[in-house]
């Protein structure tokens, strides 16, 4: 019987098992039927019939079904992911020339990515990760490929601590790849892409890509919350602050309000402290400071409130520490 049959009593589970169960041993037995004999000779008994039963099950999709069926049944590691990835390989193998090129890479891509859904559902990051990665070399640009490999590695680095350098530079390639066919399409792609520029303080090249990504799409308010951000790494502070504003006068993003409102509200208190006296200089100074800074952080801290959907509390303790240092410093 065929996995895929369709007879009520055919138990696909049970079917599954024994395909799998079959094909190692298979694989286990082809090199003992080439063990030359006592006169040193080599006369395989079995081979072209193992060989051929397992073409047999390539050509009716049988390790692909075996897939489906362990992944419905919540065996999704190892099982389906072993059948997903043998689904994929065999094709390919010398040993199965006659069913070579069965199928395109565009198929076998998927298979992949399914393989790596079975890892990544079950904590198995690193095996995901390689799944996601050998998906796309076959020409899968899906973005949730994309953006899984990089949650791979993400997660695999923080539960193996020597790994780190090794995945922060397996991100940056598949964020670079990613950036080369969505841009800045993609917010958790193109942070991770640009993450590159600001982990290695290359500060020109950070600005440059996000400047360009500003020129093509000039509505997005994350862009100039990132290019604020690349700013006040620099300590320009001014410059950080023009695109803070900017970024929560043209977005009506919660989390880009919320953090624009504390940032700027933090440069105003900093700021606050370096004026000395009671000089008609010192209070210009400070009213200045009061409207720039306090003022705008509170207008950007309401519009959050107004925005917050999520019922995120965090945001009156913003409101309420901006309202303190108002009533406290002026």
């Amino acid at each position: 019987l065929a996995l895929n049959s369709e007879d009520p009593n055919v138990d696909q589970l049970e079917m599954s098992n024994s395909l799998m169960e079959a094909y190692n041993l298979f694989m286990q037995a082809l090199p003992l039927d080439s063990v030359p004999n006592e006169k040193g000779k080599i006369k395989p008994k079995y081979s072209k019939k193992i060989i051929g039963a397992i073409e047999s099950h390539i050509k009716d999709g049988d390790f692909v079904n075996a897939g489906i069926v362990f992944y419905n049944a919540n065996k999704r590691y190892p099982e389906a992911y072993d059948a997903f990835m043998l689904a994929a390989e065999l094709p390919t193998q010398p040993l199965f020339e006659k069913v070579a090129n069965l199928y395109p890479d565009t198929i076998r891509a998927i298979w992949i990515s399914n393989a790596g859904n079975c890892a990544y559902a079950t904590q198995h990051y690193q095996k995901a990760a390689e799944a996601y990665a050998l998906s796309r070399q076959l020409g899968n640009v899906e973005l949730d490929v994309f953006k899984y490999e990089i949650a791979s590695y993400q997660n695999w680095s923080a539960s193996d601590s020597t790994v780190g350098e090794y995945t922060q530079k397996k991100i940056f390639e598949c964020a670079e790849d990613a950036y080369k066919i969505y841009g800045a399409a993609d917010s958790y792609l193109f942070r991770n892409y640009i993450n590159k520029f600001f982990l290695s303080d290359n500060f020109e090249k950070g600005v440059e890509v996000i400047n360009s990504e500003i020129s093509k799409n000039p509505t997005n308010g994350e862009l100039y919350q990132l290019l604020g951000l690349f700013y006040e790494n620099a300590e320009k502070d001014d410059l950080a602050v023009q695109n803070y504003l900017k970024a929560a006068e043209i977005s009506d993003n919660y989390e880009i309000l919320k953090d624009v409102s504390r940032k700027i509200y933090n440069f105003g208190a900093n700021k606050l402290q370096s004026i000395i006296g009671d000089s008609p200089e010192a209070t210009i100074q400070r009213n200045e400071i009061k409207v720039k800074y306090f003022e705008n952080a509170l207008k950007i801290a309401e519009k959050a409130k107004g925005v917050n959907t999520q019922n995120d509390p965090s945001i009156d303790s913003i409101i309420e520490t901006i309202n303190y240092g108002l009533e406290t410093f002026f």
